[in-house]
């Protein structure tokens, strides 16, 4: 199991890459990424954590009140 803090942001997974230079982190198996404004959950979650963005697969994304679930979230 793999657990890191990176930019105010804690990943959670059963394997993960993390690619500095590009600000990419791909997380595999019960993957987590929270910050204090959301929380994105799913088998795989691919992570540009320079723009923020990214996709999920099979599973959820939540911001506040608001939760998002599907094969895969962009």
């Amino acid at each position: 199991k793999v657990k890191v803090t990176i930019v105010n942001r804690k990943l959670q997974a059963d394997s993960a890459e993390i690619w500095y230079k590009s600000k990419l982190i791909v997380a595999n198996g019960n993957a987590v990424i929270a910050s204090d404004k959301f929380e994105m959950q799913g088998e795989r979650i691919e992570y540009d954590y320079g723009n923020d963005v990214g996709n999920i697969f099979n599973g959820a994304v939540k911001s506040g009140k608001v939760t998002f679930r599907g094969e895969k979230l962009e």
